[in-house]
């Protein structure tokens, strides 16, 4: 069963609830509330790496890093989690176990638990 929303809920939505939505597989349904969590989350964890200062927030990764937590965030939504601070914390521990830290001297998973730094793989 795909998603539905009346124009007027269409019209008043974040940008990271569309966000969010686009990557939502159809065959999956979440309410309004539901999606209103992930789109927050998806504004937390990315607030997160902003402030930590981390090359994903850079221009050249931002879209593409926002793509992969967002995706990561839905998949823990689809197996039942459904609240914000469980998502943001996963998403985050979820890049800290991908994503080499590249030049910072912290761990990645004090990075994560802390809201700390996570960089780009190192090249």
């Amino acid at each position: 069963m795909g998603l539905q929303h009346p124009i007027g809920v269409v019209m008043q939505m974040s940008a990271a609830m569309v966000e969010i939505l686009k990557f939502v597989r159809l065959e999956t349904a979440f309410d309004p509330e539901s999606i209103q969590v992930l789109a927050s989350a998806l504004d937390e964890a990315w607030s997160r790496i902003e402030q930590s200062g981390s090359q994903f927030a850079r221009p050249a990764y931002s879209r593409v890093m926002r793509e992969v937590i967002a995706k990561r965030i839905i998949e823990i939504a689809q197996q039942g989690v459904k609240d914000q601070r469980v998502l943001v914390d996963d998403a985050m521990r979820f890049l800290a176990a991908n994503y080499k830290d590249c030049w910072q001297t912290s761990s990645l998973d004090d990075a994560a638990e802390s809201h700390g730094v996570i960089c780009y793989p190192p090249r």
